[in-house]
């Protein structure tokens, strides 16, 4: 897994998207998410064994999978 530094959320990102997911804190949306905000509370990093880690990369990949999927392609465009 590759180092990786969170940055933060300006409004001006916020204006230029159609979605916002959050990890647990949709209560403290960015200006400008109402609307568009979707929460996956998932399990902090801190402290996890490396199989603890994958099983979250994982589970993270299938939200992104299914969020294309809802959002950004045409019904049955997608090859399983």
């Amino acid at each position: 897994m590759t180092e990786r530094t969170p940055r933060v959320v300006t409004t001006e990102m916020v204006a230029r998207t159609s979605r916002v997911v959050t990890f647990g804190c949709l209560d403290r949306c960015p200006i400008g998410a109402e609307g568009k905000g979707e929460d996956w509370p998932l399990p902090g990093a801190t402290g996890k064994s490396m199989e603890e880690l994958r099983g979250i990369r994982e589970e993270l990949s299938m939200r992104i999978d299914g969020l294309i999927r809802r959002y950004y392609l045409p019904t049955g465009t997608i090859n399983e």
